[in-house]
């Protein structure tokens, strides 16, 4: 898997160790269920990051398309509220949003 295969999936709250875990373990299972990737880490920051970022969990794909799917409707099941996004940052600069809740997008706007 080259760097091209990267997804992230952004959260500006930062998640309980647990609800990160349970997170994780849900997500790795959708990805897996659908053959199109697996979490290969996930961390909380000390301090807020860029963009409001508090957490992150990295995700290899195999099928990109598949897995923005995938991620979406999991973390939609999850409801794990506003400000969750999915970031591809190659090939092109593209990048994948997702609004949990139409009504409250990132706060840093789009």
């Amino acid at each position: 898997m080259d760097e091209a295969d990267r997804l992230e999936v952004c959260f500006e709250v930062a998640l309980p160790d647990a609800l990160r875990e349970r997170v994780t373990d849900r997500l790795d299972a959708a990805l897996r269920a659908a053959n199109c990737g697996w979490i290969t880490g996930a961390e909380t920051f000390v301090e807020v990051q860029y963009s409001g970022i508090w957490c992150k969990l990295y995700v290899g794909v195999t099928r990109l398309e598949t897995a923005v799917r995938a991620l979406r409707h999991e973390l939609q099941a999850l409801e794990v509220g506003p400000g969750t996004w999915i970031v591809q940052y190659e090939p092109e600069e593209a990048w994948y949003e997702v609004w949990v809740d139409d009504a409250n997008p990132p706060t840093w706007g789009w």
